[in-house]
């Protein structure tokens, strides 16, 4: 598969070679690609947890409207509280 890349990324690419710690093009993008994969499965793993404890929030409290003006204005104080 020909994948085609800028000239930086290509730079970028073959200098990790060159620093010997990898041996060629391709450990650099496998690495690259495992470190990707690794970042979505923990951007999953936080997203369903986020999931989890709003169905947990629903069920102990019942759904209720967001004021987000007062959320900002909560977050703001607490703020200048802990300064």
């Amino acid at each position: 598969m020909d994948i085609p890349v800028t000239p930086k990324l290509a730079q970028r690419i073959q200098d990790k070679v060159s620093s010997g710690i990898y041996g060629n093009t391709d450990e650099v993008i496998s690495e690259a690609l495992r470190l990707l994969d690794e970042r979505d499965m923990y951007k999953m793993r936080g997203i369903e947890m986020l999931k989890k404890d709003i169905d947990e929030g629903y069920r102990i409290g019942g759904r209720h409207d967001l004021d987000v003006q007062e959320i900002i204005r909560r977050k703001t104080d607490k703020k200048a509280h802990d300064c």
